[in-house]
């Protein structure tokens, strides 16, 4: 029975380790064409900005999940978990900031099944925007099983874009940058729109990354 158990884990292991390799290929084909297409100007992006962090954190996880299968006893570290689970929040802010703002937002002028066929599976975005998120959140929370508990590291995780987000205003407000994001354009937007923006979006991280410590923790308790 003990050395069923111990080939399950193996195998889990196994899995999320091929997986995260499989991430780190699809955000370097997302990168690529992104900036093929765009240039490297475009890496400013909070989505390109994500699936960079994610490609780390999945050749971090790679290497030490490889380790642990061949030292069971060894264990990844905290902060290669912490590095993986700011990804996967970046990655699933990605995906319903493309789903509820950017689609909504483009479907007046592109229309609705247009503008979602552009940001879902249109050349770098079917990576960047769909594929690399879809199947980082399935990684993180089923074949991945890390043990932490609390608010502190839900707001670890949401370090990268709290960053991101007030460094992307301030340098709106002082015109150094514009956007990328049209909900970012401070000046040609109303105040309120701004606010109401943030308010949801950084809001919606913190849920986000909430629900995401709780679900990794009780599917971890589950398959022990």
């Amino acid at each position: 029975m003990a050395n069923k158990k111990v080939d399950v884990e193996k195998t889990r292991l196994k899995y999320a380790m091929i997986i995260n390799i499989i991430l780190i290929v699809l955000g370097i084909i997302g990168l690529i064409l992104c900036v093929k297409r765009d240039g490297l100007l475009h890496l400013d992006y909070y989505t390109q900005q994500s699936n960079i962090l994610a490609i780390i954190a999945s050749a971090l996880v790679a290497f030490f999940t490889w380790r642990k299968i061949q030292q069971p006893k060894a264990e990844i570290p905290m902060w290669v978990v912490m590095l993986k689970y700011m990804s996967v929040v970046a990655l699933t802010i990605t995906l319903l900031v493309v789903l509820f703002i950017l689609i909504p937002y483009y479907a007046g002028s592109m229309g609705f099944w247009t503008s979602a066929g552009t940001f879902l599976f249109s050349t770098s975005m079917t990576y960047t925007h769909t594929l690399c998120p879809i199947v980082s959140i399935i990684s993180f929370l089923y074949f991945e099983r890390y043990e932490f508990k609390g608010w502190k590291y839900v707001f670890i995780a949401l370090i990268s874009t709290i960053f991101y987000a007030v460094l992307a205003i301030v340098l709106n407000i002082a015109k150094i940058w514009e956007g990328p994001y049209p909900f970012l354009l401070v000046y040609a937007n109303p105040l309120w729109q701004t606010i109401g923006y943030s308010i949801v979006i950084l809001g919606g991280a913190v849920g986000i990354s909430k629900l995401y410590e709780v679900v990794n923790r009780k599917i971890t308790a589950s398959k022990k």
